[in-house]
């Protein structure tokens, strides 16, 4: 299995991360946050037509490059240092992750409009009292003469202001299969309420009741719901690993510009050990998000267990670090005017993001998976 990026994949990182280091820094970002929109067309037009990576993990047959989930990987990882907020994650790697797999013919048309930036996707799968984690929808989708009728309601519901298209999971018919179903965005019979999360985006709850839907509009099952969250949490771990990186960085910066008694922080020695662990755990998440990355093609129960105990193991480093990070910034470290404490606010956010550590680790005992070195301590 890949444990380290090639030479290209490494040039081609590097490339995501020189534009976001000119186009997408603190300030840029603070603006991006703060504007009635939340989001930037200008940076996802960019994506798709000046970098060319909407299209990185997509089918060659739709304008995609073929790529899987080490090159959905690439991306995370330099958006995470970045706390990019447009919606890759769940255009580029859940929808279309679906989409990829549907027979519907739908499906190739959203596809090309990902890849060229004019279709982009919120997913609304967690309900009422569900927690973080995904469950049993109560959703409702009945077959109609027409096709579909969707009636509930989801809830935390990320980009939905920004999306063209909405993924919504449904129980068809009451009897306990679930569906996957596109809605557009803009369809009248949907009731949308916003706000804000803490880590800069916009969080919906949307409702409908006996929303139509042609027959096309259902592109997915429960397998492929399961996979898509499989995949999106083996991305997670990616982001995961850009936020650790650009937390270590930023942490060392700090220490070796600040003085007490007369001398730098980073000369400490206590310092020193905690910065070490600190390299610790950020080396031991980046072997586990290959590893999440790899398994997302392997057969269920492994995929199950293996990226759910490496997003749980992750999600244990990130908030170390995080916390290390603050402490070691002092007050500084939660004020807005520098990245450390929006990426602990984001740090806070992946780890109940698709599941918390307790549900992922209650999920790799149901699987019955094998974690040999996959300690959770």
């Amino acid at each position: 299995m890949q444990y380290h990026f090639t030479d290209e994949q490494l040039q081609i990182r590097e490339v995501i991360s020189a534009f976001l280091t000119d186009h997408y820094d603190h300030e840029a970002r603070t603006r991006i946050v703060t504007s009635p929109e939340r989001w930037s067309p200008e940076i996802w037009r960019a994506f798709a037509e000046d970098l060319g990576i909407l299209g990185l993990g997509l089918p060659d047959a739709v304008g995609g490059l073929g790529g899987g989930a080490i090159d959905h990987m690439l991306v995370m990882d330099a958006f995470g240092a970045a706390l990019v907020v447009e919606p890759y994650l769940e255009s580029c790697v859940l929808a279309a992750g679906v989409l990829a797999r549907s027979e519907s013919p739908l499906a190739s048309s959203l596809l090309e409009g990902i890849v060229l930036g004019e279709v982009r996707f919120a997913f609304a799968d967690l309900e009422p009292g569900a927690r973080a984690s995904p469950s049993q929808p109560q959703t409702l989708a009945r077959r109609t003469e027409a096709g579909w009728s969707l009636s509930g309601g989801k809830v935390l519901v990320v980009g939905v202001p920004g999306a063209t298209h909405i993924l919504v999971s449904a129980s068809m018919d009451g009897a306990g299969d679930i569906g996957l179903f596109i809605v557009e965005a803009n369809h009248p019979g949907l009731k949308v309420t916003s706000g804000l999360t803490i880590d800069g985006r916009t969080s919906s709850m949307i409702e409908f009741e006996g929303l139509a839907l042609a027959a096309d509009f259902k592109v997915g099952d429960g397998e492929d719901r399961a996979e898509a969250l499989d995949r999106a949490n083996a991305a997670l771990c990616a982001e995961a690993v850009g936020i650790m990186r650009r937390l270590l960085s930023d942490t060392l910066a700090y220490l070796e510009q600040r003085k007490q008694f007369g001398t730098f922080l980073v000369d400490f020695q206590v310092l020193q050990h905690r910065l070490a662990d600190m390299r610790t755990e950020y080396e031991h998440a980046q072997a586990l998000a290959f590893f999440a990355a790899g398994m997302c093609e392997a057969q269920v129960g492994k995929r199950c267990a293996a990226i759910s105990a490496a997003k749980a193991r992750v999600s244990i480093a990130l908030r170390k670090l995080a916390q290390e990070a603050v402490q070691m910034h002092g007050a500084m470290g939660m004020t807005d005017e520098l990245q450390i404490g929006h990426l602990f606010k984001r740090a806070t956010v992946i780890e109940n993001q698709f599941g918390s550590v307790d549900q992922h680790m209650n999920r790799v005992i149901r699987a019955g998976g094998d974690t040999t070195g996959l300690a959770f301590g």
